[in-house]
């Protein structure tokens, strides 16, 4: 026997597999569920803030009669409206 026919035949290149588990949402910020019961200018977020933060927009809010949500959204525009002033000057 020659070495040419012990040699192992030549097998042909697999197919590319699909990839395992959920296909990607290409954006899955602004996906069907994260928007669910929500007007169009609200989306959902998970943010992770220091404990004693949020107990103090918590007590803020309790206080102001205020939802969470709407003491949050007084507190960032409070906070973002000096930064977008000082951009617009750059």
């Amino acid at each position: 026997m020659n070495k040419e026919s012990e040699a192992e035949p030549i097998k042909e290149p697999e197919k590319e597999k699909a990839g395992k588990g959920r296909p990607r949402n290409p954006d899955p910020v602004r996906g069907v569920s994260v928007q669910e019961g929500l007007t169009e200018d609200y989306t959902r977020a998970t943010f992770i803030v220091r404990r004693d933060l949020l107990d103090q927009l918590k007590d803020y809010a309790y206080t102001e009669r205020l939802s969470l949500k709407d003491a949050i959204n007084e507190a960032l525009e409070g906070f973002l409206s000096d930064k977008t002033d000082l951009m617009k000057r750059k």
